[in-house]
């Protein structure tokens, strides 16, 4: 499992969070993950609770690493109002 990092990951989550609050970006969502190169996990800030994807995602699972990055791309555009 992918827990190296989670600690970290989650420090950086909420520092986006303190910037975002400093330069007042209404930013509710704030997403990251961790990696081994081998295994992923994703987490996501919100509402000040980091919550942590229960899902591992392997390598040779790139479709859906890459469905899971498309899903917060299409967060972020939707939230800055782009197409």
């Amino acid at each position: 499992m992918c827990l190296i990092g989670i600690n970290q990951c989650a420090g950086q989550l909420y520092g986006a969070s303190l910037f975002n609050e400093k330069y007042q970006n209404e930013i509710p969502k704030v997403y990251g993950c961790v990696t081994t190169a081998d295994a992923w996990k994703f987490m996501l800030l919100e509402n000040n609770v980091v919550k942590i994807d229960r899902t591992t995602y392997y390598k040779n699972d790139l479709g859906k690493i890459l469905a899971v990055f498309n899903q917060i791309i299409a967060y972020y555009r939707e939230l800055l109002g782009e197409k």
